[in-house]
């Protein structure tokens, strides 16, 4: 089975804004998770040494990427919610559609598809999609080394 289903993508047209938005949201949070890492050490190294610049900077730094990430997390989790919407609508008046054009669609099947059927896109486009895109692009992107450092992180288990 394939990660993202082509068949998949003419359903998600009608949410292509809000997914979209969800997307950059996520791959936002992710680099900004990298980016708490780093300022956490920054934070840590800064409150064990002797106070040179001081530990404020690291700290609002550590701050404003909380906040960041609460953010990203925020608006991603509300445009996911209205994606899955207009996509679940999308798929009812489809279904309705194609029901006012055959007569042979029983009234049970018709309403267990309406809802059950339709309702399972919802934890597709709200949980797996976001986390599809950033688990995809993240690992790729290139990190900076810390300027002494010598070996790759694939060589750090050898």
């Amino acid at each position: 089975m394939k990660p993202l289903d082509p068949a998949a993508l003419p359903h998600l047209r009608p949410a292509r804004g809000a997914l979209s938005l969800v997307v950059s949201s996520g791959v936002v949070g992710g680099l900004a998770t990298v980016a708490q890492a780093f300022a956490l050490g920054a934070l840590v190294v800064a409150a064990v040494t002797p106070p040179a610049g001081g530990w404020h900077g690291p700290a609002w730094a550590f701050a404003g990427l909380v906040l960041l990430r609460t953010a990203a997390a925020y608006v991603g989790q509300r445009a996911a919610a209205r994606a899955a919407g207009e996509v679940s609508g999308a798929l009812r008046q489809r279904l309705l559609d194609a029901a006012r054009r055959s007569d042979d669609l029983p009234p049970a099947r018709l309403v267990v598809l309406a809802t059950r059927g339709v309702a399972g896109v919802e934890p597709y486009v709200t949980r797996y999609l976001p986390a599809l895109v950033p688990a995809a692009v993240l690992p790729s992107s290139r990190w900076p080394r810390s300027p002494g450092s010598t070996r790759s992180p694939a060589s750090w288990s050898r």
